[in-house]
């Protein structure tokens, strides 16, 4: 158990954690702007049963959304595309809330709202598809601390939101959003180059290990065939005698 703790804790300032933190808080934020601010909106517009087929709306949208991406997670720089498709999902849907008055924001269209609610299903299912998978191969060596961080700073950002939601404006909690989702997706992009900085440096090191091995081989058996050759054949002087001998003959 205190080893998890440090590993959580470790988790807090480790840059490639940093750098997913904020697009979890995004998350975080919109899961508490649309209960709190949507669904308010929706259901004194349209009713109550409105929030229900609106809700389902997006659940299937969700659904759909994760069975599309899973085959282009299987192509590189798949995953990345879908998650900024989310992203991009969170941040339109936040940037038009935002820009609404209160009047705008209570008498919006069926068509609207609908395609508020699609967007934020795509949103959703990005996070929880492609985020998810992307902090398990990140994090291989302590996925379970890795996932915990995750719902760690989404869930405190949700908890902050909806503390929040009833002191401030729907547009203040949508830009808010906004602003989360926007520097998410900057620092994604900052993930990806650390992610490719890594990578290259250990092919390097792999590289150059292998280089090593194969010239200690070499030096190796080029000492083994040394140490086994054979010594060049001398010719054997003759004794003075013998040689005597074969000149005057017996």
């Amino acid at each position: 158990l205190l080893c998890g703790r440090s590993s959580l804790l470790y988790l807090l300032v480790e840059r490639r954690a940093l750098l997913l933190t904020p697009t979890n808080m995004a998350f975080g934020l919109m899961t508490a702007l649309y209960p709190s601010k949507v669904t308010v909106a929706v259901k004194h517009q349209l009713g109550a049963p409105a929030v229900g087929w609106l809700y389902a709306l997006s659940g299937g949208t969700a659904a759909a959304t994760t069975l599309l991406m899973m085959p282009l997670t299987q192509l590189v720089g798949g995953r990345s595309c879908c998650i900024g498709f989310g992203a991009f999902c969170f941040g339109v849907a936040a940037l038009w809330l935002s820009l609404c008055d209160d009047r705008c924001e209570l008498r919006l269209s069926w068509h609207s709202w609908a395609l508020l609610f699609v967007l934020y299903g795509c949103g959703v299912a990005a996070w929880q598809a492609c985020i998810m998978a992307l902090v398990g191969d990140v994090f291989k060596g302590d996925p379970r601390a890795a996932f915990a961080h995750l719902k760690l700073t989404s869930g405190l950002t949700s908890f902050a939101g909806f503390m929040l939601a009833p002191a401030i404006s729907s547009q203040a909690l949508a830009a808010g959003c906004f602003c989360l989702t926007l520097l998410g997706a900057a620092c994604f992009g900052g993930l990806l180059l650390l992610l490719c900085m890594r990578r290259r440096g250990s092919e390097a090191v792999a590289i150059l290990a292998v280089s090593s091995c194969n010239s200690a081989s070499v030096a190796c058996s080029q000492s083994h065939v040394t140490s086994t050759e054979p010594p060049p054949d001398h010719a054997e002087p003759h004794p003075p005698a013998l040689e005597k001998a074969s000149r005057h003959g017996p």
